[in-house]
């Protein structure tokens, strides 16, 4: 197969190539690709009698996401393969294949709504106690893992500060800024009070936990 990109036409003939699936699935049935594409290409593979999986590679005209889909893939081999995460290993998807290559990664599909879709669904956004209870707790034991980590050399491809670019930003935060991200920018840039107030804490920021840098209810399950 000489295409880099993984669509829903060519995507069976890929997880053969790589040896993720046999022609069983096929055969008998028991595959469905869908396309999820959002921020990154996206492609649903859903199988009933075998592991499902979720396909994610990035655009190439998108720098950031493409870095960020090779730390995803770095942070869950880490996960997996060195006891001192396995503290995570319940709350983060299980890897299948990075294709370094071409910069896709397969992950374990979890059949569920993200934190974005889930709040917007509920009556009068009335999240209930114990589902932010819960999500307090995923992200602190996140962040107590990795507090004790700043000097592990296996994790120097994670961010290790605040992101200071809205106080001061180059040509370069244009490429990717999304229109949300645009509006806020301009909300700081005009309010005087904002502004001061977010250099006061770029200056005293003390960096005590290493950050993933793409936690958002987006990417909750």
């Amino acid at each position: 197969m000489n295409s880099e990109i993984i669509d829903i036409d060519n995507a069976t003939e890929y997880l053969l190539n790589r040896k993720i699936i046999d022609t069983y699935s096929i055969v008998n049935g028991d595959l469905k690709i869908i396309d999820a594409s959002r921020k990154n290409r996206n492609i649903k593979v859903l199988r009933t009698n075998d592991p499902s999986f979720l396909i994610k590679q990035s655009y190439k005209t998108d720098t950031s996401s493409s870095i960020t889909l090779k730390r995803d893939a770095l942070l869950y081999a880490l996960i997996q393969n060195y006891p001192k995460f396995s503290t995570l290993l319940e709350i983060v998807p299980h890897i299948h294949d990075f294709d370094e290559n071409k910069n896709i990664l397969l992950v374990e599909f979890i059949d569920g709504y993200s934190w974005n879709e889930y709040i917007y669904s509920i009556k009068d956004k009335d999240i209930g106690k114990e589902n932010i209870f819960s999500l307090g707790k995923i992200i602190g034991t996140c962040h107590d893992l990795f507090k004790n980590m700043m000097d592990e050399n296996q994790l120097n491809f994670l961010p290790r500060t605040f992101e200071s670019s809205f106080l001061h930003p180059g040509p370069e935060i244009f490429i990717n800024l999304s229109q949300a991200n645009m509006e806020l920018l301009k909300i700081i840039q005009r309010d005087l009070k904002i502004y001061g107030r977010m250099e006061e804490i770029f200056l005293k920021w003390n960096p005590q936990t290493l950050i993933h840098g793409d936690i958002k209810f987006d990417n909750i399950i």
